[in-house]
């Protein structure tokens, strides 16, 4: 009898631990996805996202520049492409940010920084230097410093500064854009979203009477 009750306390402290353990093991499992899914997110879609929006960005030369041989970018047109390229790679509505249904995103807010370097040729919408902003519901743009090349910027998670501020900083020797992001993605286990923050730029290079986009 005695064996009996030993035995059945040993099988009912077994089933307790594995109570206790599975709730750990889910954790243990939601944040192992979740962190996979972090990683793919910040370090593939949403870099390549930002990359490739801010290159259709710096492609936008007025024509009359272009001619010239000094192109200077549509800042305009450049936002417009940027916008347009991001929300296509990501999943969201071009025209409003707002995420199209079933896919990882869940909000988009950018900075993105159009630099001329020079007015010479604002009659054709490409001023020294433009911001435009989308804190995910509203986009706004304003005036840029701008004082030739080489320009040097520092880019925050939140924002996109003139000079030499601290923390990362990229310089463009010739025009070109700079862009920061941040995106939330839907966990795919548990609730709430994880946040990512990615950078790009890109300018214009001109050899020998060819231009093009780095």
């Amino acid at each position: 009898m005695r064996g009996r009750i030993l035995k059945d306390n040993r099988g009912f402290a077994v089933l307790m631990v594995f109570l206790l353990l599975v709730p750990m093991l889910l954790l243990a499992m939601e944040g192992m996805v979740n962190l996979n899914t972090a990683v793919t997110v910040s370090d593939v879609d949403l870099q390549e996202a930002v990359a490739f929006a801010v290159k259709a960005a710096a492609m936008q030369v007025t024509p009359a520049s272009q001619a010239s041989g000094h192109p200077r970018i549509n800042a305009e047109r450049a936002h417009a492409a940027f916008r347009e390229i991001l929300a296509k790679n990501l999943g969201f509505d071009p025209n409003t940010m707002v995420p199209l249904p079933g896919l990882s995103y869940a909000s988009v807010r950018y900075t993105l920084v159009v630099y001329n370097g020079y007015d010479d040729y604002v009659f054709e919408n490409a001023p020294g230097a433009k911001a435009f902003r989308f804190d995910g519901a509203v986009g706004t743009e304003y005036g840029f410093p701008y004082s030739g090349f080489p320009a040097t910027f520092t880019v925050t998670p939140a924002d996109i500064l003139w000079g030499s501020a601290g923390g990362r900083m990229v310089t463009l020797p010739s025009p070109g854009a700079v862009a920061v992001v941040e995106a939330e993605a839907k966990k795919i286990l548990g609730v709430g979203t994880l946040r990512t923050v990615r950078w790009a730029a890109a300018r214009i290079v001109c050899v020998e009477g060819t231009c093009s986009v780095r």
